[in-house]
C-alpha cells in the first residue's frame, strides 16, 4: 500500500553488439555540500548524495538544456544482448529500450537518457561501504541536495528476497520543476539505488521503462 507523505557514453551501440567488457574511473571525491537546512552525513556516507546532485549537472547542463557532457562511469561489468551481467556483485538487470541512450555518470553503475522525455534513469551499485541505517533514511539520503523537495508516495517493496523502499516526490533542480522516484534496497552486502528523473509533464510516460528496469533486477543464480 502507498503511503502518502506530507512532507553515459561506456555503452554507447550497446543494443548491437552482443558483448562489451567496461571498467569504470572509481568514486569521485568532492566534499560534502548539503544545502542550507540539511545536515552534513557521517564520512563514508556523504557519497551518495552526490549523486543527485550530479543528475543536477546532468538534467540542467545537460538534458534540459542543451549538449551532454559526463563523468566516467564507476562500474565493472559486462552487456550480454541487451542484458548488463555483474558477476563479482552477483546481479543483472535487463537494459532499458532502445529509447534510452546510454551515458557515463560519476558513481552510477548504469545511466541513460532519453532526449525525447528529457528524463534521465540510473542504477547506482556500493558493495564495498554501503550505508548503513534504516532502509526509508538510507532511501531519503538519496535525495540530499534537491531543492523544495515534496515527498508524494512511500511504498515498502520486494524484489525477490530484498527488501527495499519506493519513494516518489517533486522537487527543484537549477529552478526547474522535476519529478522523481527512487527504488533503494539491500541484499547481501549490497546496497542498490534505482532513480528515475523527469520534467512532471514526461514523468508519466517513462516511468513504465523505469519500472521495468527495476523490476528486472535479478540475482545471478536466479536467472
Amino acid at each position: 500500500m502507498v503511503v502518502p507523505l506530507r512532507g553515459a557514453n561506456l555503452l554507447s551501440r550497446v543494443v548491437k553488439t552482443p558483448q562489451i567488457e567496461f571498467t569504470g574511473a572509481g568514486l569521485n571525491s568532492r566534499h560534502n555540500t548539503p544545502v542550507p537546512g540539511e545536515r552534513a552525513l557521517p564520512r563514508g556516507h556523504w557519497w551518495r548524495t552526490q549523486k543527485i546532485p550530479n543528475f543536477r549537472t546532468w538534467l540542467f547542463g545537460g538534458i534540459l538544456l542543451g549538449p551532454l557532457f559526463f563523468f566516467a562511469a564507476c562500474a565493472a561489468g559486462r552487456i550480454v544482448g541487451e542484458t548488463y551481467r555483474d558477476p563479482e556483485n552477483g546481479f543483472q538487470v535487463r537494459l532499458p529500450p532502445a529509447g534510452w541512450i546510454p551515458r557515463a555518470l560519476d558513481g552510477a553503475t548504469l545511466s541513460f537518457e532519453s532526449p525525447d522525455l528529457r528524463a534521465a534513469l540510473a542504477l547506482l551499485v556500493e558493495c564495498h561501504a554501503p550505508e548503513t541505517g534504516d532502509l526509508p533514511g538510507v532511501a531519503r539520503h538519496l535525495f540530499f541536495g534537491l531543492e523544495g523537495k515534496r515527498f508524494e508516495a512511500r511504498e515498502a517493496i520486494r524484489l525477490h528476497d530484498a527488501p527495499g523502499v519506493r519513494t516518489r516526490l517533486r522537487a527543484r533542480l537549477e529552478d526547474a520543476p522535476v519529478e522523481v522516484e527512487g527504488v533503494t534496497f539491500r541484499r547481501a552486502r549490497c546496497l542498490y539505488d534505482f532513480i528515475y528523473v523527469a520534467p512532471p509533464a514526461a514523468f508519466p510516460q517513462g516511468h513504465p521503462d523505469f519500472d521495468a528496469f527495476v523490476q528486472s533486477w535479478a540475482p545471478l543464480s536466479e536467472r
